[in-house]
Order: structure tokens, then C-alpha cells, then sequence
């Protein structure tokens, strides 16, 4: 997938919105209304040759009405009422497995062939996690970590059944449209 080159200004919105410096960024996925970043791309595979690793976190959600707003959901305990969901619904797990497999292939995409196949040869473990290692790294693709993962793959890709759901049962989209710039 092609996504935004990050400008300068994107920059130093992202260090307001995160009250940090961002890192890894490869760029951006989706932004809000007034132009500013939403979600972001992280790179992968930071660092080089030698001192390589894995960052598990591809799309992270930047927003900070967004993130208010999922980390009350959080609070209220809908990770545990999700995984209940996807452990009674067959359909829901193969849509969430789907989900974790394009966010390894994604992953391995952005590295490229020449440099998965260097480091299948280096660092055989850290090429397996890259691409077998689900949204936000898990290794359990049947669990949920974090709805603000789950949410921002979907903002960035549309293919996120639990980001999907999100969407559909509480708008959050839409309320966030209502905020005033960040």
C-alpha cells in the first residue's frame, strides 16, 4: 500500500498529539478532517544491519479524541466482551485470523524480498515474528490486545473486523469529526 510522505508540519502535529517525538515513521494513513494525522505508519524492521528489530505496532492511532475514546471503551471492559464474541463466532475468528495474516504480509511487504531473505539468513526468529506475529504482535491470533491496534488497521485498511465493529456500534468516526483541531 502506497501512504502519505510525512511533511514537517505532520511532524510537529504528531509530537503534540503523542507529547513525544514520533519514531519509526514510514508514513502517513489516514487523517482527520482538518488535514492532520490520524493514523500512522511505523516501520517494521527499525534500526540496521546488526541492530535490527522488530517493532510490532504497523498503524497507530494518533488521534487524540480517538484514543480518549477507545481507552473508556477499554475501561469498560469491551476487549473482554470482544474476545468473548470471537471465541463464540467462527465467522468473526476466521475475519480477525485474515486480519492478523495481513498485517504480517504488510509488514513483510514493506521490508521487501531482498531484505526479508537477508534476514531470514540472519536472524531467522526475527524474519518468523515480522511476518507470523499478528496486529501488535500477537502470536495468538484468536486474542485481542489492544482496540486502539485493532481500530487504527481498520481506519488505514477497511479490513479490521474488530476495528469494523468499533465503527459500527459506536461511530466513533463520526464523533470524532465533531472535535475541534488538535
Amino acid at each position: 500500500m502506497a501512504w502519505e510522505a510525512v511533511s514537517k508540519t505532520d511532524l510537529e502535529k504528531l509530537e503534540q498529539q503523542l507529547r513525544r517525538s514520533p519514531r519509526q515513521l514510514a508514513g502517513i494513513a489516514k487523517r482527520c478532517r482538518f488535514g492532520y494525522p490520524t493514523v500512522v505508519v511505523n516501520q517494521p524492521l527499525p534500526g540496521r544491519e546488526g541492530d535490527a528489530y522488530f517493532f510490532p505496532t504497523l498503524f497507530w492511532l494518533t488521534c487524540p479524541a480517538l484514543n480518549k475514546m477507545i481507552s473508556r471503551l477499554e475501561d469498560e471492559g469491551w476487549i473482554q466482551r470482544l474476545q468473548e464474541q470471537v471465541g463464540q463466532n467462527i465467522g468473526l475468528e476466521r475475519a480477525l485470523n485474515a486480519a492478523h495474516a495481513a498485517y504480517g504480509a504488510e509488514r513483510k511487504a514493506m521490508i521487501g524480498a531482498d531484505e526479508y531473505r537477508r534476514l531470514e539468513q540472519a536472524q531467522p526468529q526475527l524474519a518468523r515474528d515480522l511476518e507470523q506475529r499478528g496486529i501488535g504482535g500477537v502470536a495468538e491470533w484468536h486474542t485481542i490486545k489492544c482496540l486502539h491496534m485493532h481500530y487504527a488497521h481498520y481506519l488505514a485498511t477497511q479490513q479490521n473486523p474488530i476495528g469494523q465493529w468499533l465503527e459500527e456500534q459506536f461511530s466513533l468516526e463520526g464523533a470524532a469529526s465533531q472535535c475541534t483541531p488538535c
